[in-house]
């Protein structure tokens, strides 16, 4: 009987050493996390103005090109959120677009050194289309691990340029604030490379010829009641164009003044 038990624990001790283990292993390039994207620019199929009017489209297409540092694993998959805005920041639902590129898609230019997407929407209805201000776009880029870059955020106004005595802007955005005084935050999103601003309130000066950094700095002013105009003109382009600022009113989410702006154009807000 004892042999029987030892030859049955010999067995057992030699199929429990036999048995194979579960072993997890993650794999992860960091190649997306190192890439950069910077000096986008973009061109619109179907202009939003005509001889300063402007003009409303339920179709129509931005081409979309930017920088980037030849992180190669990561030049695979392109990805595209938007959010379409009337003049007073309400988003537009129901607008139809194209979202998940590959870099072998007919609407996709890659190169070594930039990628331009063509990227197409499609409004619901006419009244959409009469409203629609501004187009927010979100890139990111992703490899075949599902690694994925960090957002690139391209502001596209489709408003009609305005001429001033403060040089040429477009109307971003209405932006609401319920208090006589405003802090104004300002700084460069994109390469710090030597970006500057001058800002105007209701036609006074409320700094000149501001160097950007990387860090938003501050301004607190007061506004009158009712309706108030935020101009920022853009005094060069820096050492990279285009001028790439962003503005924050009273800490609220960044609009940003993106593709950017070329000298002496300017973006003007009301609130």
């Amino acid at each position: 009987m004892k042999k029987i038990v030892t030859l049955v624990l010999f067995v057992f001790i030699l199929y429990s050493s036999c048995q194979s283990k579960k072993v997890k292993i993650d794999f992860q390039q960091t190649e997306c996390k190192n890439l950069v994207l910077k000096n986008a620019v973009y061109s619109l199929e179907k202009p939003p103005c005509d001889n300063g009017k402007k003009q409303s489209y339920l179709q129509n297409t931005i081409r979309i090109k930017v920088d980037h540092n030849n992180k190669q694993p990561c030049l695979e998959f392109f990805k595209i959120k938007a959010a379409f805005l009337r003049s007073d920041g309400t988003e537009i639902s129901g607008v139809s677009y194209k979202s998940d590129y590959k870099y072998t898609d007919p609407e996709v230019t890659l190169t070594s050194s930039y990628i331009e997407i063509a990227f197409k929407y499609t409004l619901a209805t006419t009244d959409d289309a009469d409203n629609l201000s501004t187009i927010k776009i979100d890139l990111s880029l992703e490899n075949e691990l599902k690694d994925v870059s960090k957002f690139f955020t391209l502001t596209v106004p489709l408003s009609c340029v305005t001429s001033s005595s403060n040089g040429s802007y477009q109307v971003v955005q209405d932006v609401h604030v319920n208090s006589s005084t405003v802090t104004l935050g300002f700084r460069d999103y994109s390469s710090i490379d030597g970006d500057i601003i001058s800002v105007y309130l209701n036609g006074n000066v409320v700094v000149s010829n501001l160097t950007l950094t990387g860090s938003f700095q501050n301004f607190t002013v007061t506004v009158n009641s009712g309706s108030n105009q935020l101009v920022v003109i853009a005094e060069n382009e820096g050492s990279s164009s285009p001028n790439t600022c962003e503005v924050k009113v009273n800490n609220s989410s960044g609009i940003d003044l993106t593709p950017g702006l070329n000298t002496g154009q300017g973006i003007n807000i009301i609130f």
